[in-house]
């Protein structure tokens, strides 16, 4: 390979005694991208000769395919021992890899000549990427519609770049982390000069209370300039206007202590303020946030101690101001029911009643203040509370001032009978219930009417999630609200057999949508009459699950009787 360059002869020199060249270092290496505002700084080689001066030649030369005369010396000899400056000029030169050398000469030198090795290496500028805007901002008030989703533009100023985008949120106002309301769409993508790629950021404030949160975007490429680059995201939630839905309890006693009471509704947060006003002055109550839903508050015995009305409203600061009000009545010493708080003892759903039909009623001042459970019979009378349906007393489960059990008297006919609690001889307002042939619904095991059902397979275990029936075994579930039976049905007794009462309307049960097979239904033995016992067998045609929907239905029709639905069972 030819070599180019400009050489320096040394002077002719006398003979004397060999000496050795020496050069150090004798590999450089340089690096260059156009970019760059200044060239690659001059390196410094070495030349001695020990102890000893002679003179010697410095050649800079370059291959010459590589072209250019990008590579220098200076100076270009003298006498040991000196520096030299190495330098290169790569302007102009395209991307690539380049070789050179320098030659140190000195003829009285024993070895004569040392190369010097020099690399350069001219790289494409680093390319940046360029994200626009700087930040994002975003502003939810609680209620309304959510915030706009926003773009990013990506470009960078080369050639293409592949990036990621993630996110951080913070999970409260003072979190910088935790939170998955911040999203970035799509994770990753390319970006050109010519062609910028648009990222998509959204939030999602569900369940966030009111406050400032602080979340950040993170675009990394490590082709780039430079490699990771963070953006800030705010999300501004401020309270907007409460909405209080409802109150529990619904009334409070006269007279009654201090006692707290459960707010249902929206745009809830911890510096929302419950007021009570008694028509005289608002009163703040102390209020705990349970979610953005809901609320408890105590209202305090003063506001208790005369018959009337607190109007109960929610106040956020402003400009979201107050809730609309809430009517809570403080009542007079006796016990209130209502119909919607009149319920099916199984399926938790008020509505019409069934003759042997196990009640709950839910209302204020319907029993003592501790409950007491009724042993040794049923009997119309439970610690001074009764209840009546038109004039028939009804055997009694449970009491307590807030809900009582009762079974419908078998006597209760026609389409309406008026229904009164007694406590301590005085009564209640009396609530007209509608009387049905049959209000059926099964038992679950959360108490509720939904989910899993109270039933026992046929080992007599309780069926489950861990404990399924298997296909073709019997199942025993149990409900109430049958109606009529045959022998007619007697109020409290216990079905001791060995003849049990029967429904007079048919029973019939699917399980996963197939027919069951019902080998009994009537009372359940041991127990008060009013309380029915299903034994149906699983078909075997069941697609198999621990959710399987099963529902009881009674008479034929065009008149059938249905339990609600929501209620299943394991099988396997």
């Amino acid at each position: 390979m030819a070599w180019t360059g400009i050489a320096v002869a040394s002077p002719k020199e006398s003979r004397q005694a060999a000496v050795t060249l020496l050069v150090s270092p004798t590999v450089l290496s340089f690096t260059y991208d156009p970019s760059q505002t200044s060239l690659p700084a001059a390196q410094s080689v070495t030349v001695s000769g020990g102890s000893a001066v002679f003179p010697f030649t410095a050649v800079a030369a370059v291959a010459t395919p590589s072209g250019g005369g990008w590579l220098s010396v200076s100076p270009n000899g003298g006498s040991t021992p000196l520096g030299l400056r190495v330098s290169v000029n790569p302007a102009g030169l395209p991307i690539g890899s380049y070789t050179g050398a320098v030659t140190v000469a000195a003829p009285s030198a024993a070895n004569g000549a040392i190369t010097v090795t020099v690399a350069l290496t001219v790289r494409a500028p680093a390319v940046s990427l360029t994200v626009s805007p700087a930040a994002l901002a975003f502003v939810y008030t609680v209620g309304s519609t959510l915030p706009a989703n926003q773009s990013l533009t990506v470009s960078s100023s080369g050639s293409f770049l592949s990036f990621t985008a993630s996110v951080r949120a913070g999970a409260t106002p003072s979190a910088a982390t935790g939170g998955t309301w911040l999203r970035v769409t799509p994770a990753t993508s390319l970006s050109f000069a010519a062609f910028p790629s648009t990222l998509t950021a959204s939030v999602n404030p569900a369940d966030l209370y009111p406050g400032l949160y602080q979340g950040t975007i993170t675009i990394t490429s490590s082709a780039a300039a430079v490699a990771t680059q963070i953006f800030p995201v705010t999300l501004t939630i401020t309270a907007g206007t409460p909405v209080l839905s409802t109150l529990w309890p619904v009334d409070l006693p006269q007279g009654g202590g201090a006692t707290t009471i459960t707010l249902t509704g929206s745009a809830l947060y911890s510096g929302s303020v419950v007021k009570a006003n008694n028509g005289v002055a608002d009163t703040i109550l102390a209020a705990t946030l349970l979610s953005p839903t809901l609320m408890t508050a105590t209202i305090p015995a003063t506001l208790m101690a005369a018959a009337g009305t607190l109007a109960v409203r929610v106040s956020n600061p402003a400009p979201a101001g107050d809730s609309n009000v809430v009517n809570l009545p403080v009542v007079a010493p006796g016990p209130k029911i209502s119909a919607s708080g009149t319920v099916s003892a199984a399926s938790m759903q008020s509505g019409a009643i069934a003759p042997g039909q196990i009640l709950v009623f839910f209302g204020s001042g319907l029993g003592p203040s501790t409950l007491t459970v009724a042993s040794g019979g049923f009997a119309t009378t439970l610690a001074s509370t009764q209840v009546l349906f038109g004039a028939t007393a009804a055997p009694l489960i449970y009491t307590q001032a807030r809900q009582v059990a009762a079974i419908v008297p078998y006597s209760v006919a026609g389409t309406t009978t008026a229904v009164t609690v007694v406590f301590n001889g005085t009564a209640s307002n009396a609530v007209t219930m509608n009387v049905a042939a049959s209000v059926p619904a099964l038992f679950t095991l959360n108490g509720a009417g939904t989910g899993a059902v109270a039933a026992l397979n046929s080992d007599g275990t309780i069926n489950g999630d861990s404990n399924p029936a298997n296909r073709g075994s019997i199942v025993t579930l149990f409900g109430t609200g049958e109606g009529p039976t045959i022998p007619a049905g007697v109020d409290g007794q216990i079905n001791a057999g060995p003849t049990f009462p029967l429904p007079v309307l048919p029973v019939a049960v699917t399980i996963g949508g197939q027919p069951g097979t019902v080998t009994y239904a009537g009372g359940a033995g041991g127990a008060v009459a009013g309380l029915l016992q299903i034994n149906v067998r699983v078909p075997d045609n069941v697609t198999a699950g621990s959710n399987v929907p099963v529902t009881a239905t009674l008479g034929t029709a065009p008149n059938l009787f249905s339990t609600p639905a929501g209620t299943t069972i394991s099988v396997r």
